[in-house]
């Protein structure tokens, strides 16, 4: 799902800012962008409801690239494929404190092994 792709890129943002800032903070406010490899930018789909209706992105999604969706359990899946490209634009980012930087360390590397026994 959207929702999916979208936690997995923070995730990925979060760890990276982590491990690499000297004061820990992590993702406050960002949009993920869907692109296809082979398109100009001008087909680039902002997948926020914000900025366009979830109706219209499925829409766009199916009409200009050609990918399928559909509804499970009340939620829109997309199936997407190799030529799918994301960006996360961050707006902005919150600094934490010091111990609960590293509890989001922990918890990051437990789910990645969680995902590793999937």
């Amino acid at each position: 799902t959207i929702p999916e792709l979208k936690r997995c890129l923070i995730q990925h943002a979060n760890d990276n800012l982590l491990s690499r800032d000297v004061l820990p903070c992590k993702v406050a406010k960002a949009w993920v962008v869907m692109a296809m490899f082979g398109y100009d930018d001008m087909y680039d789909i902002p997948l926020e409801v914000e900025a366009v209706e979830l109706k219209v992105q499925l829409k766009r999604i199916k009409s200009m690239f050609g990918l399928t969706t559909r509804i499970i359990n009340g939620l829109p899946h997309v199936v997407w494929n190799e030529k799918c490209r994301f960006a996360l634009v961050i707006f902005s980012v919150v600094r934490l404190p010091t111990e609960l930087s590293s509890k989001m360390s922990s918890d990051s590397l437990k789910a990645m092994e969680e995902d590793d026994e999937e």
